[in-house]
Order: C-alpha cells, then structure tokens, then sequence
C-alpha cells in the first residue's frame, strides 16, 4: 500500500489544477533540476554517442527530455524487477514495461532490431545493436539499464524514422523535433498521418487513460530544444 502513495499523490496534485494552463516548468520543478543533473553527469557519454552516430546532442537531448522528467517524477514508483523475469521468461506480450531515465520498453528495442535487420545501412551503422546470444530478452533487459545503450537505441530510432518519414527532412528544425518526439512518445510503426494527428495530444505522463489536466509530450521537447 505504501508504495501507492507517491503515484496516488502525482494523480491528485496534477487533477487538482482542474483546466487551468499549466506550466510544465512550474509542475515538474524539482523534475527538472534532477534531469539537468543527470544530463551534466552523462554529457561525455552523450557526446560520444552524437560523434558516433552523426547526431545533434540537442536534438537528441529534446526527444527524450520529456522522459527525463517523467522518471524523476515517478522514479519512487518504478520496481521492475518481478517484469524483468516475467519478460525474459515469457516475453514482451507477457510484460512490457519502462526501463531507465529513457523510459524505452523492451516490445520498443525489439521493434527498432527488427527495423535494423530489415535494412542493410542501418544493420551495418548498428550493426553492435544485433544480439548474438541466445539469451536476447536477457540482453535487452541489461542493455535498457545502461545510458550508453539507450542511447545507441535512441540513435537508432531516429534513423529508422528518418528513413520512414523522408518528408520531415524538409520541415524545420522544430517541427522535426516536435515529429520525432511525438514518434518516441506514440510509437513510430503507425502511419505518418497517424502521427501527426496524434502529436499535439495532451496525455503526458499518465497517458490516455487519465482524465486530468497533463501535457503534450513534443510541446516540452521543442520548448526544450528552444
């Protein structure tokens, strides 16, 4: 019971608000100072990762910055290990769940290898992302907790979606960013309408489910990257 507590208050505290326009800023303040630290802490890995994969680090950064928040702000919550086994026993249709400051899903880092495999370039730039052993829920679930693999995946993920997507290539910086948040929040195998109808839905962080004020996931990654 006790570990209801936190997340019963988060619910209560954003409902609360009612339909007044909220600030994220103002919400997830203390959020906020935890993900800049985290970001500060991890800025060589960071780099590192943009100098291999050919990415901006404040593009990367904007896609999931939302993310950021949302663990900090529900991190007390989180006790995955019980999933872990159900996964690596029986799969993601068994237990599918958030893992680390990315919040990736393991159904997620399967979609993006099969994404890899089905393409030669990408099979080829992330061709360390294909899992050998045997055991490969056992790897995700390791890999999902190190920040040097999840952003290899983020990295990934962004190729894949520029290859789906080629006409976002010819938006702006921001609407580039707002789209390929809005893919990471929703999932990128819907179509691109899909997509764009859904990208401005306020269902951020408790998703549709909620009844209660929130936000719109791409609408904190762009104010982030400006």
């Amino acid at each position: 019971m006790k570990s209801l507590i936190p997340i019963l208050l988060c619910f209560i505290n954003l409902y609360s608000l009612g339909n007044k326009p909220i600030d994220y800023k103002v919400f997830f303040d203390d959020e906020i100072v935890e993900a800049n630290k985290y970001l500060r802490n991890n800025d060589k890995i960071f780099i590192k990762s943009c100098k291999r994969y050919k990415h901006s680090k404040k593009e990367i950064t904007a896609i999931i910055y939302p993310e950021l928040l949302r663990y900090n702000y529900l991190k007390d919550f989180f006790e995955t290990s019980s999933l872990e086994l159900v996964y690596v026993k029986f799969g993601s249709k068994a237990a599918d769940f958030s893992i680390g400051h990315f919040q990736m899903k393991p159904s997620f880092i399967e979609q993006i290898e099969k994404k890899i495999l089905s393409n030669s370039a990408l099979c080829k730039k992330y061709k360390v992302l294909i899992i050998r052993n045997q055991n490969k829920r056992l790897v995700r679930i390791n890999r999902l907790k190190s920040t040097h693999w999840q952003l290899a995946y983020l990295h990934a993920f962004i190729d894949i979606c520029l290859i789906k997507f080629p006409s976002i290539k010819k938006e702006s910086k921001k609407n580039q960013i707002h789209f390929l948040a809005a893919c990471y929040n929703i999932g990128f195998n819907f179509p691109l309408a899909t997509i764009k109808k859904r990208c401005n839905f306020k269902i951020f962080p408790f998703g549709t489910k909620y009844n209660g004020n929130q936000f719109c996931y791409a609408d904190i990654s762009c104010a982030y990257y400006n």
